[in-house]
């Protein structure tokens, strides 16, 4: 199967997931829900394992890492939509807070911001980075709705996975430069201070695609650590048996991965998860009300 098959694939595993966040309990029975939520642990596999496939292939690290950022960004709000319900109400007031002391956030961000101009990219482009993560330690709620809360998208930690994929590749190379080096993994350091465990599958999901990339050109191996990190993630953690069936799933998928790209569907890839949130986050609030 091409890339382009296998992320169709994972674009579905994941509507279906969160369309059951959606419509549980009203429209959507337990087992209907439990069902769909583990179908949908078929799609991060599938895209850790490009995030490592996609470090190797791209001819530009920093812009690819930009598009993540930015995609983390802008599919924030309609993340929290989805998974923090919320009912409409005029007379509630405006509450902003954060959730790592605002001095330490300050320094953090600001030292990533830093890091950025001075390693990846000098240009607006480090405005990304900062609003991202401010955005990851606040919480804020406008008449009744929670727009942002301490739980991050998936973009977060597929970012977070690649900028460790990078940086440990260059560790590894005898030509390494130390002076850019040093910082940018105090800077990876640091993204992990703010958000802590709190993106989506957490700091496992990042270790996964570092898993995938250490792992690459030997297919058998990457999927032996697959499952193990699904047995991690999931049996361990005590979740419903089903989820780890279905994270095992995406190693049988993977399995058939033919190493070509398949049909050029970038953008849709790219777009289809925040807008999809955006419409399943109103469709939420519209059932709220």
């Amino acid at each position: 199967m091409s890339a382009c098959v296998l992320k169709l694939i994972a674009a579905a595993a994941m509507l279906c997931d969160h369309v059951a966040v959606t419509l549980y309990p009203l429209w959507l029975g337990r087992a209907g829900y439990e069902l769909l939520r583990g179908v949908g642990r078929v799609a991060f596999p599938i895209y850790a394992f490009f995030i490592a496939v996609g470090y190797d292939k791209t001819s530009n690290v920093r812009r690819y890492l930009t598009r993540l950022t930015a995609l983390a960004l802008i599919s924030q709000v309609p993340f929290v939509l989805v998974f923090k319900r919320s009912v409409f109400s005029p007379g509630s007031p405006l509450t902003v807070s954060l959730t790592v002391a605002w001095p330490l956030a300050l320094v953090l961000i600001a030292f990533v911001a830093a890091v950025w101009l001075l390693t990846v990219r000098r240009d607006g482009s480090v405005l990304l980075p900062v609003l991202a993560l401010l955005l990851g330690v606040t919480e804020l709620k406008a008449a009744g709705i929670t727009l942002l809360t301490t739980e991050l998208n998936v973009f977060y930690t597929l970012a977070l996975g690649l900028a460790c994929v990078s940086v440990l590749d260059r560790a590894l190379k005898p030509e390494r430069d130390l002076r850019a080096l040093l910082p940018q993994a105090a800077a990876v350091v640091a993204c992990f201070l703010l958000i802590r465990d709190t993106a989506d599958y957490r700091y496992l999901g990042a270790a996964l695609i570092v898993c995938f990339w250490a792992g690459k050109d030997q297919r058998l191996s990457q999927l032996l650590l697959l499952v193990m990190w699904a047995a991690i993630e999931y049996l361990l953690g005590g979740m419903q048996i089903v989820n780890f069936l279905c994270a095992c799933l995406s190693a049988a998928l993977l399995f058939f991965y033919n190493g070509e790209r398949g049909k050029d569907l970038r953008r849709f890839f790219y777009w289809f998860y925040p807008v999809h949130l955006a419409v399943l986050g109103v469709l939420s609030l519209l059932i709220s009300a």
